[in-house]
């Protein structure tokens, strides 16, 4: 039997073959290591979820929007992505568009943005963006307002602001 093992791993690859021809119960051992880290196969093993501290996305997805809702003030909030089109895995990031009162203006950049909701040990962009913009983006094919708008999901509209539709997707899954 031959393997195809890059040049910078052979010598680990003899060093492991050769613990298990002298030891065949190591070989046993590390087969079923092996076998208790994957999931559904593929010799992956298996990805950890992007909860942070919460017992599932939803819980997650919840507390960010909550905290960015108190601390930037927005129109809105769209969940736009994997996670809003049904496609994420479980370690997939949140994609939110916190759209932002024209007033706060350029002033904010994308790490002020994510500053409310950093080292929460959850995957997360946070893209701001001016309410004027995305007006006038929205309808742009290519754009992240076009996505946001088209295939996202409202998580958030400030009572009385330009964008206060009733949020989608309440009860469904992130």
């Amino acid at each position: 039997m031959t393997f195809r093992v890059p040049p910078e791993r052979r010598a680990a690859v003899r060093a492991v073959v050769g613990a298990i021809k002298r030891d065949a119960a190591l070989g046993e051992r590390l087969v079923r290591t092996l076998g208790a880290a994957r999931r559904g196969g593929g010799g992956r093993a298996a990805p950890a979820p992007n909860t942070g501290p919460f017992r599932d996305a939803a819980s997650a997805l919840e507390f960010l929007v909550g905290r960015l809702a108190a601390a930037l003030r927005p129109e809105a909030i769209y969940l736009f992505g994997s996670r809003a089109g049904g496609r994420a895995r479980p370690d997939s990031d949140f994609d939110l568009l916190a759209v932002l009162p024209d007033s706060s203006g350029s002033k904010l950049d994308y790490f002020a943005a994510r500053a409310p909701v950093a080292g929460l040990g959850i995957g997360v962009d946070v893209v701001p963006c001016p309410l004027a913009d995305f007006l006038a983006e929205r309808r742009k094919p290519g754009t992240v307002a076009h996505e946001a708008a088209r295939t996202g999901r409202l998580l958030y509209a400030r009572p009385g602001g330009a964008l206060r539709q009733k949020p989608a997707g309440r009860g469904k899954r992130p």
